[in-house]
């Protein structure tokens, strides 16, 4: 099985279009790892691209922070997001919303495992092991921040975004 993995497009449609139509011809699966949105100009078109073309599209922390910042427009309270204008410009349909809400959290197969960010190093088995993880499943409080990680310190230690020395 060839597989495509393609990841961090945050707006830049045409070349993620780009980028798809070269390597769709000779891969059997396509898997985006999640930040479609934010940055770039296009961030709704890149959603209805992935909707389109993509066979597995993975939950990114933009994607968490896209929802999340419209879940404050809704109910009109406050919020802290930093680069306001890059949710604003971000006009995506009720159909692409809910694209995202029913996206994949990971990927495993066989000897891997696909995330947006990472897994904490102390995960527990059953976590790594389970084929596929969807927002609506079940899985433990304790490893759901894994999503969002970015950095494991000299300890093995997993530290959140922005907590980094």
């Amino acid at each position: 099985m060839r597989i495509a993995i393609i990841g961090d497009v945050h707006g830049c449609a045409d070349e993620f279009n780009q980028l798809i139509n070269i390597v769709k011809p000779k891969t059997d699966l396509i898997v985006q790892l999640g930040d479609l949105l934010h940055k770039g100009p296009e961030s709704a078109k890149c959603v209805e691209l992935s909707m389109k073309k993509v066979d597995v599209q993975l939950f990114g922390n933009h994607e968490q922070k896209h929802i999340r910042w419209l879940a404050n427009v809704q109910k009109n309270t406050a919020h802290t997001m930093k680069n306001i204008g890059d949710y604003e410009d971000v006009n995506l349909t009720q159909e692409q919303i809910n694209y995202l809400l029913t996206s994949q959290l990971a990927l495993s197969h066989k000897h891997w495992l696909v995330v947006h960010a990472g897994v904490p190093s102390n995960c527990s088995p059953e976590y790594r092991n389970l084929s596929i993880y969807r927002l609506e499943d079940k899985i433990p409080d304790k490893y759901k921040t894994s999503l969002y990680l970015r950095y494991e310190d000299e300890n093995k230690k997993s530290v959140n975004y922005g907590n980094e020395k």
